[in-house]
């Protein structure tokens, strides 16, 4: 305890020293603010009441006792010792097992579920005080990291750690993604053109602050035709989306003219027919009857909890939609997004188990020879504690190895077969296929995909991917594929630097030396093997004190592993490589990726090449050389301008829509919806179509009510706080996505992060946008102010709870109603300041929505 007082006294007048230094030059905050000098720190530094020197048992008091602190047993994983531990100790003794985050808690009650559980903490948000009144087993959320045992009091505390044998990485709290996923991965800036819902194609061209009756408001200022402008309130921008249609110049609409109205109607139209051909092929698919998978086995739970990471929420809720379709009798088709390194292969990994333990097989398919020897070990190393058999058909193996492996399959001695499209060239007959695992379906080329597609019949089929194929991505949106999104990046991933270059000996040489000073490695990637040697010695001539590998496709496998793990093992500085490093690569120490030539490589291709570096918590540089003295294609330059653009960390969407618009929708859609995509947008055309379909299936739609808020207040996030239009743009749009006041204020916990504390302006903006969620949710039409006195005007959409209004009126609340007009409820709010009383109509809308 001297040394913590004396390390607190330490830090403090470090911290002031520092602050003494540099308040003149930064922003800075005084000690006072940062550091709590309260109650616990006075306690401290006084010594009052807490003695710091060593209690001989001599010198106890009669209401003193010592207390013996033991060790608890190491389990391991061993979950079996750990039930017979418990069956011994839970008459007499009371134990305590603690985990960090909620999700282990769950996993926890439902590994030890035959056991006397007597109590499980519910909150993770602060701290709980438990009293242990009963013997038995209590399992608490808890931070700590070491259990102990105290005889005399038969009490016993193990944590995650005790029992599975490894430290869980410390809880975080994600940040929720409040938009729609459509929304969210189509970006708007200033030049863009625009769909608005009820005006057509227009281009966007800033926001523009405009002042209404007094009061400051932030506006859409667009640009139609023949020279047209129309200002759009920031509280209606879901009405505007970017224009993505296969064409860069779209013609702009007249305003106040009907071709507009003629081009919705004619895709209305077009939609329709497709919406059918959709549906029968919906229906044929719920008509289907396959294996209906039974609930998670104590297997599963076990396998589970080994898993070392704290999953993120985008991940659990893959996962379980995952197991939700499995246990269904309707065969799976489910497509997993997720940037590279963002986990969807545990997803997979965690459908593999949930299927072998129903005794079906598996077959894991990924396009690359690489990529599938790195899934059959991380599967072998994941599995090993568990009797499940894995086996691996590549050209890497021998043709008698694979044709062995084939057989085993066929016979049903192996559970789960991971392969390339090698596994097409043999004739697989599995004995009992209950799962198809495809990772990166667009790598396949048409005859591989074919096959698969007879091997699909009647088995669930999970699919992979970071940036799909517009296709694939179209009938996910349209509801024929199921769709789950992993949206959260891993803690402490940065985004790659990216540079687009002319090719430059001297920026090579630079980028190399930069990386090997921090102690990294680098990825070059040439992708010609009849050159790729010479390529190799260019480099050791330019810099002849660096190492360098060469990897290729055309090497043998243990010419291919051999060279990994000398490169793993930091034998090489550079390692030479063809795309055979594109997918699944895992080296965190390479940050470096040099690609000669990447204007020959493809949108997708070239994003997933990119994701091989930036692994680790290290700042990652990928630099995409383009031949010298020779032009760019279009395409080309718009594909190194994309990648260039999309640096931030979870763009494989956006890059899927770009690509969308590059190549165009053209034949991967057929003309005739082509045709209506360049006529309004992408965007449009999928919810037009979603409605179409839900409208086919007689699906109930809920009306969604937009409350228009008009309150006598500026309405608008300042330049000095949001200088940058895209971002702001980003935050209008999540909020007036935001369907409650956890979202808003989610949200709003992501806006301090990034550009610090609210001014006055954002602070009553966002409680506006409060009044908007809460009045939205009741279905009010407008909320208005007047003299003092708030206007909440309902409509046929109403969903409030008039008993409750009729209880709040009759309490004196400050609610009204004139008969004249028994749509509109009138408020009358006690203070005039501003955040007050926007408290106040937040309180009573509140009210009337319990």
């Amino acid at each position: 305890a001297n040394e913590v007082a004396e390390k607190s006294t330490h830090y403090l007048r470090e911290y002031k020293t520092l602050f003494d230094k540099r308040k003149t030059e930064i922003l800075a905050e005084p000690v006072e603010k940062i550091i709590s000098l309260e109650k616990e720190y006075q306690l401290l530094t006084d010594k009052k009441g807490i003695d710091f020197r060593l209690l001989r048992p001599s010198e106890m008091k009669a209401n003193e006792f010592l207390m013996s602190f033991a060790e608890v047993p190491q389990f391991r994983g061993k979950i079996k010792e750990v039930r017979e531990k418990i069956s011994e100790l839970k008459d007499t003794a009371r134990i305590i097992i603690t985990s960090s985050f909620t999700a282990q808690t769950e996993r926890l009650k439902n590994l030890f579920e035959n056991e006397k559980i007597v109590s499980i903490s519910e909150s993770s948000e602060s701290p709980q005080t438990f009293s242990l009144p009963e013997p038995g087993l209590y399992i608490v959320l808890s931070e700590y990291r070491n259990g102990f045992s105290v005889a005399e009091e038969n009490f016993h505390l193990w944590t995650e750690n005790d029992i599975f044998g490894r430290s869980y990485k410390r809880k975080t709290r994600f940040k929720k993604t409040s938009s729609k996923s459509i929304n969210s991965f189509i970006d708007l800036k200033e030049g863009d053109h625009i769909v608005h819902v009820h005006h057509g194609i227009g281009k966007f061209l800033s926001i523009e602050k405009v002042t209404v009756e007094g009061k400051i408001r932030d506006f859409l200022k667009l640009e139609y035709a023949a020279g047209d402008t129309l200002f759009i309130p920031l509280n209606q921008i879901s009405l505007v989306q970017r224009y993505v249609g296969g064409t860069d110049k779209p013609h702009l609409d007249n305003l106040g003219k009907g071709s507009w109205k003629k081009k919705k109607e004619r895709a209305e139209g077009v939609v329709s027919r497709l919406a059918e051909e959709l549906l029968v092929m919906y229906s044929n698919r719920m008509k289907l009857k396959g294996f209906s998978y039974p609930n998670d086995t104590i297997w599963q739970e076990e396998f589970e909890a080994e898993f070392p990471y704290e999953e993120t929420p985008d991940q659990l809720s893959a996962i379980e939609a995952v197991k939700t379709d499995m246990e269904s009798a309707r065969p799976m088709d489910r497509l997993v997004c997720g940037d590279v390194g963002y986990g969807k292969t545990e997803v997979a990994i965690r459908a593999v188990f949930k299927a072998v333990m129903a005794g079906k097989q598996v077959l894991f398919i990924a396009p690359t020879t690489i990529l599938a020897l790195q899934h059959y070990n991380t599967m072998v190393e994941r599995f090993k504690n568990f009797p499940i058999k894995v086996g691996m058909v590549s050209r890497f193996r021998s043709p008698k190895e694979v044709k062995e492996t084939i057989a085993k399959f066929s016979r049903g001695e192996l559970d789960l077969l991971v392969g390339t499209h090698a596994v097409f060239s043999n004739q697989i007959k599995p004995k009992n296929l209950g799962l198809l695992i495809i990772d990166e379906e667009q790598r396949f080329g048409v005859n591989h995909k074919e096959a698969i597609k007879k091997i699909k019949n009647l088995v669930d089929v999970l699919t992979l991917s970071a940036t799909p194929i517009p296709r694939t991505l179209h009938m996910s949106l349209a509801g024929i594929r199921d769709l789950s999104i992993i949206e959260t990046p891993p803690k402490n991933r940065q985004s790659v630097e990216t540079y687009v270059l002319e090719e430059n000996d001297e920026v090579i040489s630079l980028a190399i030396r930069k990386e090997l000073e921090r102690k990294g490695q680098v990825f070059y990637l040439y992708n010609r093997v009849d050159s790729i040697e010479q390529e190799a010695e260019y480099l050791s001539k330019l810099m002849p004190e660096i190492s360098v590998g060469i990897l290729h496709g055309q090497l043998s496998e243990d010419e291919v592993e051999e060279t990994l793990i000398d490169f793993s093992n930091l034998k090489y500085d550079v390692l030479v490589t063809t795309t055979i490093i594109e997918s699944g690569i895992d080296m965190p120490n390479v940050n470096t990726m040099i690609v000669k030539k990447a204007d020959m490589f493809g949108l997708s291709q070239l994003y997933q090449i990119r994701g091989r570096v930036g692994r680790s918590n290290r700042k990652a540089y990928a630099y995409l050389f383009y031949t010298k003295d020779r032009s760019l294609t279009e395409l080309a330059e718009k594909r190194l301008n994309t990648i260039s653009e999309y640096q931030e960390l979870g763009s494989g969407f956006k890059v899927a829509m770009r690509d969308l618009e590059i190549r165009g929708a053209g034949n991967l859609l057929g003309t005739e919806q082509s045709g209506s995509i360049m006529d309004i947008g992408f965007d449009l055309y999928v919810q037009m179509l979603n409605e179409a379909v839900s409208k086919l299936k007689k699906e109930v739609i809920e009306i969604e009510v937009r409350t228009q808020v008009s309150l006598s207040a500026n309405f608008y996030i300042p330049e000095t706080y949001i200088p940058d239009t895209k971002q702001k743009i980003e935050f209008y749009k999540k909020l007036e996505g935001a369907q409650s006041l956890d979202e808003v204020d989610e949200i709003s916990l992501d806006m301090v992060d990034r550009f610090g504390n609210f001014p006055e302006e954002v602070e009553i903006f966002l409680l506006q946008e409060k009044i908007r969620v809460l009045g939205s949710r009741l279905g009010f039409e407008y909320i208005s102010e007047e003299k003092e006195e708030i206007k909440f005007r309902s409509g046929e959409n109403f969903r409030g709870n008039p008993g409750k209004i009729v209880q709040l009126i009759n309490s004196k609340a400050g609610l009204s109603i004139v008969p004249k007009e028994p749509n509109i409820l009138k408020f009358k709010p006690k203070s005039k300041q501003l955040e007050p009383k926007f408290t106040e109509i937040i309180d009573i809308l509140e009210k009337i929505l319990i």
